[in-house]
Order: C-alpha cells, then structure tokens, then sequence
C-alpha cells in the first residue's frame, strides 16, 4: 500500500505508467465518449473532492509540485527518492485527471488544514472485474494521527457509492506496522502473506495482502464513516 522504490506492483496487474498512457490514448478516442460509465468499471461521476474531520482528498495539481517535492524528499528513506521534477509532475497530474475522467483510476491527495501530507489511490487492473489495488503514504511527522485511516475510509466511499467498485486491496510491506494496524483498525480483512511479493529498493520482500468488498462495505460503510469521517 506504502508507495516503495518498487519495480513490480503485483504479478497480476500493469503498472500505474501503463495505465495512464493508455488512459491518455482512451481520452482523446472517438470511443471514450461512447462508453458513458463503464469504462474499465470505474464510474465516471466520482466527485473530485472528498472531506472528512481532518482529512480531504483532492487531485493534485501542479501547484503543489513545491508542496510534494519538499515532503517526497524529506520521507525519501521510508519511500526512496523523490523522482518527478516539475515537469514530470505536471505531466503526471494531467494524465492522472485522464485517468480519473475516463474512469481508470481514483488518485488524490491527502490534506489536513490545508497542507498536503501524502498521497492515496485506487488503480483499476482486470478490465471491467470491478477489483482495484489501493496504493498509499502518509508524512512520517502525520503518522498516528489516524489521518490514514480516514483517508481510506473517504476513498472507500467513493469507490463503492460512487464508482461501482467491487472490491479494493492493498500490500502492505510485512514490516510496515504504522500501516497495517491501520487498516486493521477499520476492519479491513488480512489475507494473508504474499512471499516476495513485490521488489523494494532492490529486494523482493513479503506482502501482507488486505482486502474489503463492496458487501462488507454496505454492511459496515456507515460505521465507519461515523467512527473516522463524519
């Protein structure tokens, strides 16, 4: 879930780049506007903000590339190095608006009083299956403060009330403890270890793979809206 220096997201689903390229060639296609909703199973009426008690998403925009580059670079051990320069970032951010327009991902960042603080998303992988992997990182100086939680909750909502989604999971690096209790705190299921899962700054490591579904959703969204949200 933690965004990591890793060069393989999951063995069954392309990586994020691929994606958006094809969500940039999708974009501009005489189909995209023949295809309404069901593009990749993602709803196209997703609301591009969403506010919680402290916590808001809000897609990035290339006005907080200065905002972004400051906290990448000072989190740099936990999630390697920044990357992106200004150009790159704006390029990232107009395709990631493709993306969202046309249905293939939820991409947002995370803002408490204002200040961006990390990042979450849901990328689309099995074409119309309804499934997406959620990726996710927190400032290290907002760890505790259960701004996680919250955000994954907000983007929960919006991908089972809004977007149709069926079900959402995420891969949590087995060492990373911050995250994991977190997304045990709002009940999300523990699947089991996935050994070797993904390459981190060179190293195939274990996974903890998560996972909600729609149904588990609708039995406990309000809930969990109440406990982290409203």
């Amino acid at each position: 879930m933690e965004q990591q220096a890793s060069k393989k997201l999951s063995p069954d689903r392309p990586g994020v780049d691929q994606q958006l390229q094809f969500a940039s060639r999708l974009a501009t296609s005489p189909i995209a506007s023949r295809l309404g909703s069901e593009v990749s199973g993602f709803a196209l009426a997703t609301a591009v903000s969403l506010d919680g008690r402290t916590a808001s998403l809000r897609p990035l925009t290339p006005a907080d590339y200065d905002a972004w580059r400051a906290l990448r670079t000072s989190n740099q051990e936990r999630l390697g190095a920044p990357g992106d320069g200004r150009a790159d970032f704006e390029q990232r951010c107009e395709i990631q608006d493709m993306a969202r327009e046309v249905g293939l991902a939820l991409t947002y960042g995370v803002f408490t009083g204002g200040e961006l603080v990390g990042e979450i998303g849901a990328e689309g992988y099995g074409a119309l299956s309804g499934n997406a992997g959620v990726y996710a990182w927190i400032d290290q100086d907002h760890l505790g403060q259960g701004l996680v939680c919250e955000a994954f909750v907000l983007l929960c909502r919006a991908a089972f009330e809004q977007a149709g989604l069926h079900r959402l999971e995420a891969a949590v690096l087995a060492s990373n403890d911050a995250v994991r209790r977190s997304l045990e705190k709002v009940g999300v299921r523990d699947e089991g270890v996935a050994r070797e899962y993904a390459e981190v700054n060179g190293v195939w490591q274990d996974h903890h793979r998560y996972a909600i579904t729609a149904t588990e959703w609708g039995e406990r969204g309000d809930q969990l809206i109440a406990d982290w949200v409203a």
